[in-house]
């Protein structure tokens, strides 16, 4: 079984694994604060825009997208792109 906890997902970005990209996605702090409210669990005030900035801290991303302005589909065609890969989208 494969480790994706966060501090083996770091240990192989550091060691600059070539098989492991790593995509940023961020969201405006005015709408993390929005989803977090409607949350059903209970969760500190400013628990979420604490984490998006604690979850990207020190690591280098082969991509970024922001979820706040952009579609799904166009999140996913922006990581297309940046990551320059020969992929057919379905229709």
């Amino acid at each position: 079984m494969r480790d994706y906890s966060s501090a083996s997902i770091r240990l192989r970005v550091e060691a600059g694994n070539p098989s492991l990209w790593l995509v940023a996605v961020r969201c405006a702090v005015g709408m993390l604060n929005e989803l977090e409210v409607r949350r059903p669990e209970a969760r500190p005030a400013g628990w979420a825009a604490t984490q998006a900035v604690d979850i990207h801290d020190g690591l280098r991303f082969a991509a970024e997208v922001d979820t706040s302005t952009r579609s799904p589909d166009a999140c996913a065609d922006d990581v297309i792109a940046q990551l320059d890969l020969d992929v057919a989208r379905p229709s």
